[in-house]
């Protein structure tokens, strides 16, 4: 009987250290907010820097467009230039998730 206690007792710890860890791994996930591009004023001039934001992701950001003619490339900011007038579609990537800014140039 002394050794279906024992077991029974190792039995409980286990489970209680198992049902701890998933509790704990659940608190510490970090949420995801949806990911969103924003530019700084609503056109700029040609070779004149345009400041754009991402906001949300998991905080890590990859920028890209056409034609880029890159000032900085540096977290959730991103400034670029382009030396003809039009309309420019710039990508940010935050894990799975993405969002377009229009850079209009005039």
């Amino acid at each position: 009987m002394k050794t279906n206690n024992k077991y029974l007792a190792l039995s409980l710890i286990t489970v209680l250290t198992v049902a701890g860890t998933s509790i704990a791994a659940l608190s510490f996930g970090q949420a995801v907010t949806t990911l969103n591009c924003s530019m700084s004023g609503s056109s700029v001039g040609t070779n004149q820097a345009a400041i754009l934001t991402a906001t949300g992701g998991n905080g890590f950001y990859t920028w890209s467009g056409p034609n880029l003619n890159v000032t900085n490339s540096g977290g959730s900011q991103f400034a670029v230039s382009y030396p003809n007038p039009g309309i420019y579609p710039i990508t940010v990537t935050s894990g799975s998730q993405t969002a377009t800014c229009n850079v209009s140039v005039v």
